[in-house]
């Protein structure tokens, strides 16, 4: 390591406490996706009381009405963005004019459903064990605040760069990502894009997209004691679900990409919501399931939706109820695409480089859940997904970050900015 390594790493070193507490003080602001407004000012705040230029910018309207699949985006005015800039030496000999290196992380959160479930207040930002509990700890707050501190840490340690670095804390994404799109139309275009989303500190060039859907079917109601009397649309669907299952895991074995192939799949499918009757002694006549299928990076959504509508078929085709009244499928969103950045990316070197830095062996790999990285990569700004926490915490009773995490991605986050321009 350099000299200017080791005086980020000992900036970050001494600044470890407040850096946690912060990210608790984070989690105990319920900021809701719809309520983004409760956390930005002390984003805002921090980055104006550590001499960062602070800008808050709501999201217009006006771009949320050019998205018919953002329609339910209301009360805009008071779930702004929020943005913090580290001013960098200049464009230097840069081609693209000096863009911005862009870290990126949503403030939004997930309700905590279920608290008395939780081992602690979810919305306590409770530091035991060696992790910080709450909603939002990995998802994602955890990312924004240790990629901010690594910011500092490099302004405090007299680093140098020649770009701009800019923090996005945005709100909307677990609902598509409509401050990102925002971030995009408002902000200098980016030369590259870091997402902060929980990967387990691995380095993230390629992400998995998602195409959401609902299937819905119609059956014949009757009186269960009399159920030869009607059609059941709960088992019809059921014939679809499996149908859907089979062809999905059969493809999972068919398809191989060296990033993705250590995960136990990689395309992932599952349905997170199956409905059917209104009454426990009626036949249902109508049920329904909404779910997601995993998109690969070559891979177009249109292909794969296509790809569900022709098993959906295939599955109504066996049935004699469901050749006369087939299954519907809608698409819930325009979906999330599958991206990947080359490895030969001076991100992604760079990335690699402060990783091994940090832990002295490469940690490169993929996910497989959609995030704002896909509007970045649609965009053509080359992007990774790299953050603490695991995939596994988020959206779950018991959410939380290991601490070490938190300084294990400070230091990767910061070493990987200087690689990638240079002290």
């Amino acid at each position: 390591m350099s000299a200017i390594d080791d005086a980020v790493l000992a900036e970050l070193a001494r600044a470890r406490e407040e850096m946690l507490d912060f990210l608790a003080a984070a989690v105990r602001l319920p900021s809701v996706t719809g309520e983004e407004g409760v956390a930005a000012p002390l984003f805002h705040d921090w980055f104006e009381a550590n001499g960062f230029e602070a800008e808050t910018k709501p999201v217009p309207a006006a771009l949320r009405d050019r998205y018919p699949a953002m329609a339910h985006e209301q009360n805009l005015e008071r779930r702004p963005n929020v943005f913090g800039w580290w001013r960098g030496e200049g464009a230097g000999g840069a081609t693209d004019g000096g863009a911005p290196l862009v870290l990126n992380g949503h403030i939004d959160v997930v309700p905590a459903n279920e608290p008395e479930r939780w081992r602690h207040d979810p919305w306590g930002g409770v530091r035991a064990d060696g992790r910080v509990w709450g909603r939002g700890s990995a998802d994602m707050k955890g990312g924004i605040v240790a990629a901010m501190f690594a910011v500092r840490a490099l302004r405090d340690a007299g680093a140098r760069l020649a770009r701009d670095v800019q923090v996005q804390c945005v709100m909307a994404e677990e609902t598509g990502g409509l401050g990102t799109l925002a971030a995009l139309e408002s902000e200098p275009r980016p030369a590259a894009a870091i997402v902060l989303e929980p990967t387990d500190c691995v380095v993230a060039p390629a992400c998995g997209g998602i195409v959401q859907f609902t299937i819905s079917v119609e059956g014949v109601a009757a009186h269960t004691a009399v159920s030869w009397a009607g059609v059941s649309a709960m088992e019809k669907l059921w014939h679809v679900y499996t149908a859907l299952r089979e062809a999905v895991r059969e493809r999972n074995e068919r398809i191989s990409h060296p990033l993705f192939d250590a995960l136990p799949a990689k395309a992932p499918f599952g349905i997170g919501t199956f409905s059917a009757g209104e009454w426990r002694s009626t036949i249902p006549a109508q049920a329904e399931m909404s779910g997601r299928v995993g998109v690969m990076p070559g891979e177009s959504i249109a292909e794969v939706r296509m790809l569900i509508e022709q098993i959906v078929a295939r599955a109504c085709e066996d049935d004699e109820w469901l050749r006369e009244h087939p299954a519907r499928v809608e698409w819930i969103h325009e979906g999330f695409p599958a991206w990947e950045t080359p490895g030969d990316d001076p991100l992604v070197r760079a990335f690699d480089d402060g990783f091994r830095a940090v832990a002295g062996a490469g940690g490169l790999g993929a996910v497989t859940y959609g995030s704002d990285a896909g509007h970045f990569a649609r965009a053509g700004v080359p992007t990774l997904l790299f953050g603490p926490g695991r995939i596994y915490e988020a959206h779950m009773h018991d959410e939380h970050v290991e601490e070490r995490q938190m300084e294990q991605a400070a230091r990767v986050v910061a070493l990987s900015l200087l690689r990638y321009e240079g002290a």
